[in-house]
């Protein structure tokens, strides 16, 4: 299609707050007005049409169509909503549609400020050291990707799908996992301090040396999760009986020795289990 005038793209330009447009050009989906472009609510746009293109299908030697076998690159999509109500409605489900599976998807060093994608299929992406700082992630499917070194803090992941995902020396601090499954993930080193994590699921899961200082463990399930090798320090990382015993299953949980001499010591609480009580716990 024919690109949009330069006066119309100076208009759609000057809109953005971050104006590192990729290449935008005029797409069937398209608001009819820019006037539609006001109903952001935080424009930071990278190359919508290109986006579009991007993620249409090409015709296959074999004939018919198939997917790009590689995402296109997002680069800085800082600020963007994916679904926004107040969107021109064909541009909303044709960028909704876009982002909403981006599956193996490249995203490493990506800079997804305050990007909204809850209920996104993220599944093993790479977001290694990506800012998703702010972001809304929740009930996105996260299972098997890469958020190693990735700054989380506060995003909102409740309820998301983080399953053997790689959180390793991830910044979580104040970030929302409520009834997030993170069940195998491997939460090595990661900063979780003042972390909401109630009635998650971290069964198996890998918390060495994670820093949960001040971490709310009301109802999670803490089924074969691995506290081993962790600095169990006041100063360090500040993980405290009354913590763990505030979860479901902290019994099944692998701690230190000397951690489990303070387990010992600290009165038992009345905690609601009822979620996690299936054949598999």
């Amino acid at each position: 299609m024919r690109c949009l005038l330069d006066a119309f793209i100076g208009r759609v330009i000057g809109a953005f707050s971050a104006p590192r447009v990729l290449g935008l050009c005029a797409v069937s989906w398209m608001p009819s007005s820019v006037a539609s472009l006001a109903h952001f609510s935080a424009p930071r746009v990278l190359g919508l049409c290109a986006l579009n293109k991007s993620f249409k299908r090409r015709p296959s030697n074999r004939g018919g169509n198939q997917n790009l076998s590689r995402p296109p690159e997002l680069g800085n999509l800082g600020g963007i909503v994916v679904r926004e109500r107040t969107f021109h409605r064909n541009f909303e489900v044709a960028f909704a549609s876009a982002f909403s599976n981006v599956r193996n998807a490249p995203l490493e060093n990506a800079n997804l400020r305050e990007i909204n994608l809850s209920e996104a299929n993220l599944s093993r992406a790479n977001l290694s050291r990506a800012d998703l700082s702010e972001a809304n992630l929740s009930r996105a499917n996260l299972s098997r990707a890469d958020l190693s070194d990735a700054n989380l803090s506060p995003a909102s992941l409740s309820d998301a799908n983080l399953s053997r995902a790689n959180l390793s020396r991830a910044f979580l601090s104040r970030a929302n996992l409520s009834d997030a499954n993170l069940s195998r993930a491997n939460l090595s080193d990661a900063n979780l301090s003042r972390a909401d994590l109630s009635r998650a699921n971290l069964s198996r899961a890998n918390l060495s040396r994670a820093d949960l200082s001040g971490a709310n463990l009301g109802g999670a399930n803490l089924s074969g999760a691995n506290f081993r090798n962790s600095e169990i320090d006041d100063k360090v990382q500040n993980l405290t009986p009354k913590q763990v015993k505030s979860a479901c299953y902290w019994q099944k949980a692998k701690f230190d020795l000397d951690f489990e001499k303070e387990l010992k010591k600290e009165p038992d609480q009345q905690v609601d289990c009822h979620k996690w009580q299936s054949p598999t716990n």
